[in-house]
C-alpha cells in the first residue's frame, strides 16, 4: 500500500490540508506559538500518526476520544486518503461523526454497515494492530516490539511461525477426524450400496402400489353390484311377506280399505278361495324363483370379491416386505461416506507428527534467514546480530563486543528497532508505507541520513518525522508551522 493524497478538514490543530506523498518523505515541525519555536506541539503526530491511522481505521490513542479529534469550534472532522495497491487506487474517507466511504477505482464499494466496510479495509491493509506494531515506528508510544522485552519479542517471532504450521495442523487435524468419523468400522450398515438397485426398489413399490389400487377400484365396482342384486332380493322378500300378510287378513274378513272385518269380504273370499290361492301360490313361487337367481348370481360376486381380497393380500405382503428391503438399503446410504480405513487415519496421524518435528527445524532456518536480512540492513551501524536458544534470545555483536538489546545506546535501540520492523515485513513479503514518528530524533543526523539510504533501496514508502534534517537527496520534505493555534502544511 501506497499513500498518494491526503486531505485534511478540523483534524485537531490542522484546519485544511492537502498533501502529495513521494517515496520518502520527511516532516519537521515550528510551533511560534511556543516562545522558544521548538517544533514540540506543532502538529507533527497528528499529521503523521492521528490522520493516516484515523481514516485507516477510525483508530485514536489511548487516553483520547474520537471528539478529541475535531477541530475546537467546529462540528465535524474529515480525512481523506488516496491509498494505491494492486495497481489499484482507493479512496477511503471518514468523518467525525462516523461516516465511512470507499471507493475502488472510483466506483463506491456498496457495503451496508461500518463493520463490513472496516472488515474490507483490514482485508485490504491489514488490521490495526499489525500496522500499528509493524508499520509504525513510534518510540514514545511503546509499540516497538524490541523495547517489550524478550520474552514478548520471543512470542511474536514465534508467532510469525507458529501461525503457519499451526493452519497447516489445523487442515491436517481436519481431515484425520473425518477419517475417523467416517472409517468403515465405524459403519453400522454393511448392506451392498448400490443406485441401481434402489431405483428398481422404488419403482417396483410403486407399481405394487397402483396394481393395489386397480384391485381396490374392481373390489368397489364388485361390492356395488352385489349391494344392488341384494337389495332387489331384500326387495321381492318384502313383497312375498306383503302378500301372505294381506291373504291372511283377506281371509280373516278384515276389508283392506276399513281395515275392520267384512262380511262381505269374507263370503267373497270363500267364494274365490280357491282361484286367489292358486294365484298367490303362482306369485309366490315365482318371486321365490326370482329370489334364488339373484341369490345365485351373487355366489359368484362372492368368489369373486374373495378373490380380489386375497390378491391384495398378497400385494400389501410384497409392498411391505419391498418397502424393508427398500428401507435396508437406504440404511446403506447413510453410511456411504464411510469409507476410510485404518490405513487412511494412521497416514494423517504420522503426518502431524512429521509435521511437529519439522516446526522446530523450520523455525531456526527462519530466524537465520530474519538475522541474515537484519545484519544486511545493520552493516552501515557496524554493528551484528543472532539469534540464539538461551534466555536472551536476541545478542548484539557491537565490534568485538556481545551485548544485550538494553546495552546498546538510545541511538543505536532506535536504529535497530526500525531495521528490525523493515525485516519483519520483508520477511513476510508486506510492502508499503511505514510511519515514522518523533523516536527517531534519537538517531543523529549521519544514522539518520543511513536509514533513509536503506529505505530508499527496499520496497517501502516512507512518511518520517525528524526535527532539523538537513536535505537528503531523494526526499521530499514537509514543514509544518502553527501560528495562532492553526497548523499550516508547506
Amino acid at each position: 500500500m501506497i499513500i498518494k493524497i491526503l486531505k485534511i478538514t478540523n483534524l485537531q490543530l490542522i484546519k485544511s490540508a492537502t498533501v502529495d506523498f513521494d517515496k520518502i518523505n520527511i516532516i519537521s515541525g515550528i510551533n511560534k506559538d511556543n516562545p522558544n519555536e521548538s517544533g514540540n506541539g506543532s502538529g507533527k503526530s497528528t499529521f503523521v500518526l492521528r490522520a493516516i491511522l484515523f481514516v485507516l481505521y477510525g483508530y485514536v490513542e489511548e487516553g483520547l476520544k474520537l471528539s478529541d479529534l475535531i477541530r475546537f469550534g467546529e462540528k465535524e472532522t474529515i480525512v481523506e486518503g488516496e491509498i494505491e495497491k494492486d495497481s489499484k487506487i482507493y479512496k477511503i474517507i471518514r468523518k467525525i461523526p462516523s461516516e465511512l466511504y470507499i471507493y475502488e477505482d472510483n466506483v463506491e464499494v456498496q457495503l451496508n454497515t461500518l463493520t463490513l466496510k472496516q472488515k474490507f479495509i483490514d482485508e485490504l491493509f491489514g488490521d490495526v494492530n499489525f500496522f500499528r506494531q509493524y508499520r509504525c515506528v513510534d518510540l514514545k508510544n511503546g509499540i516497538n516490539v524490541l523495547d517489550l522485552g524478550i520474552v514478548s519479542l520471543r512470542k511474536t517471532l514465534m508467532g510469525f511461525i507458529e501461525n503457519i504450521f499451526t493452519e497447516i495442523r489445523n487442515r491436517l487435524l481436519v481431515q484425520k477426524v473425518e477419517r475417523e468419523r467416517y472409517s468403515i468400522d465405524k459403519k453400522l450398515c454393511k448392506h451392498y450400496l448400490s443406485t441401481k438397485r434402489r431405483t428398481i426398489l422404488e419403482n417396483g413399490i410403486n407399481r405394487l402400489i397402483m396394481e393395489k389400487k386397480d384391485l381396490q377400484i374392481q373390489v368397489r365396482e364388485t361390492q356395488n353390484s352385489f349391494n344392488k342384486i341384494i337389495g332387489e332380493v331384500n326387495s321381492k322378500k318384502r313383497i312375498i311377506d306383503y302378500k301372505k300378510n294381506e291373504t291372511i287378513k283377506a281371509k280373516e274378513g278384515i276389508c283392506p280399505i276399513l281395515k275392520t272385518k267384512c262380511e262381505k269380504v269374507s263370503k267373497s273370499l270363500n267364494d274365490k278361495d280357491s282361484q286367489i290361492n292358486l294365484s298367490l301360490n303362482y306369485e309366490i313361487e315365482h318371486l321365490n324363483y326370482e329370489i334364488e337367481q339373484l341369490n345365485q348370481s351373487t355366489e359368484g360376486d362372492k368368489d369373486y370379491l374373495t378373490h380380489l381380497e386375497n390378491q391384495i393380500n398378497e400385494l400389501d405382503f410384497r409392498i411391505e416386505k419391498t418397502k424393508r428391503k427398500a428401507i435396508r438399503l437406504e440404511s446403506a446410504f447413510q453410511f456411504k461416506d464411510y469409507h476410510w480405513t485404518k490405513t487412511d487415519i494412521i497416514i494423517y496421524d504420522e503426518a502431524i507428527k512429521i509435521l511437529d518435528s519439522f516446526a522446530g527445524e523450520y523455525i531456526r532456518k527462519w530466524l537465520d534467514s530474519l538475522s541474515i536480512i537484519l545484519n544486511n540492513l545493520l552493516n552501515k551501524l557496524n554493528i551484528r546480530i543472532e539469534f540464539s536458544a538461551d534466555k536472551d534470545f536476541i545478542k548484539v555483536f557491537d565490534n568485538e563486543q556481545t551485548l544485550k538489546y538494553d546495552q546498546l545506546s538510545t541511538g543505536q535501540r532506535c536504529f535497530l528497532s526500525t531495521v528490525f520492523k523493515l525485516a519483519i515485513l520483508l520477511q513476510q513479503n508486506k510492502t508499503g508505507l511505514i510511519l515514522l514518528d518523533d523516536g527517531l530524533n534519537n538517531l543523529d543526523q549521519i544514522n539518520f541520513t543511513n536509514l533513509i539510504e536503506i529505505i530508499k533501496t527496499l520496497p517501502f514508502q516512507a512518511i518520517c518525522v525528524y526535527q532539523n534534517s538537513e536535505e537528503i537527496e531523494g526526499t521530499k520534505h514537509f514543514e509544518i508551522i502553527r501560528a495562532k493555534g492553526v497548523s499550516l502544511i508547506e
